[in-house]
């Protein structure tokens, strides 16, 4: 008998452990992270590919508020919340891509949350995702590939110091240098994965190491990376787990808004 009240005790001990262990780690994920999912497409009548992926978002994650953003929308809210340089280098961007992708930037700094390209399926509710932060500042990005870092989603708190030096990055980077729509990579070099990571290796002192090289430094030792706030996933978990890209510019029909269709009618004209 009193060794069966010995085992009932310890159940129950493990019991109540493992209740108070769940509630304090939800309680991190409900605070940390602000429960906003970004999107954006060129206008709010999404094609079927687009709006049957923007249902899903909803549908898996109960309690988080997914926003669409249209091209009004975007220039409403970089107009309103951002200084005159910004807004500048905004409007002379050329194509809605690049638009789109420093508006993801600026939105994730002001306000934190979930960015997610509109062809982007998510796979696993964000509540499942890695959040297992240290300290009140978090950037959650993965590889893309060897060279870079994914930036179809990634997943930060507001005001995070690396999305404030990502955005000023990139805009002197565009004082500088402007934009050669000519060139094959203008879209990756002026707004798109390539000068995100350039900004992120700069941020982290890094810069004479690949997307891959920075990932094996992190897997090897965390603690410089968490004490920035910089969490980093494999190839594996944007591409198959969290998250997996459909590429619509290359694989919807017709009816899907494609940036590469604008960006050779742009060189076309340019020519």
């Amino acid at each position: 008998m009193k060794y069966k009240m010995i085992i009932i005790t310890f159940i129950i001990i493990i019991i109540v452990y493992t209740v108070l262990y769940a509630l304090t780690y939800t309680s991190g994920k409900d605070t940390i992270i602000p429960k906003f999912v970004w999107q954006t497409y060129k206008i709010k009548d999404l094609p079927i590919q687009a709006l049957q992926i923007h249902n899903e978002w909803i549908s898996k994650n109960p309690g988080w508020n997914v926003a669409l953003y249209d091209d009004d929308d975007i220039d409403s809210y970089i107009k309103s919340n951002w200084d005159t340089r910004m807004y500048t280098f905004f409007r002379a961007l050329p194509l809605g891509v690049m638009k789109a992708d420093l508006w993801r930037y600026l939105m994730l700094t002001t306000h934190g949350g979930v960015y997610s390209d509109i062809d982007s399926k998510c796979l696993l509710p964000i509540n499942q995702w890695f959040h297992d932060f240290i300290g009140p500042n978090a950037l959650v990005i993965g590889l893309e590939n060897d060279t870079h870092f994914c930036q179809w989603n990634m997943y930060c708190t507001k005001e995070h110091p690396i999305m404030i030096y990502v955005c000023n990055f990139i805009l002197e980077n565009y004082e500088r240098e402007g934009i050669d729509i000519k060139y094959e990579h203008c879209v990756h070099a002026t707004t798109g994965p390539g000068i995100w990571t350039d900004a992120i290796k700069s941020y982290l002192n890094l810069d004479k190491l690949n997307a891959k090289e920075i990932y094996s430094m992190y897997k090897t030792d965390k603690s410089y990376f968490n004490e920035k706030g910089i969490y980093i996933l494999s190839v594996d978990y944007f591409h198959h787990i969290y998250t997996n890209n459909e590429y619509g510019s290359n694989n919807y029909g017709d009816g899907y808004i494609k940036w590469t269709d604008e960006k050779n009618k742009l060189i076309d004209k340019a020519n």
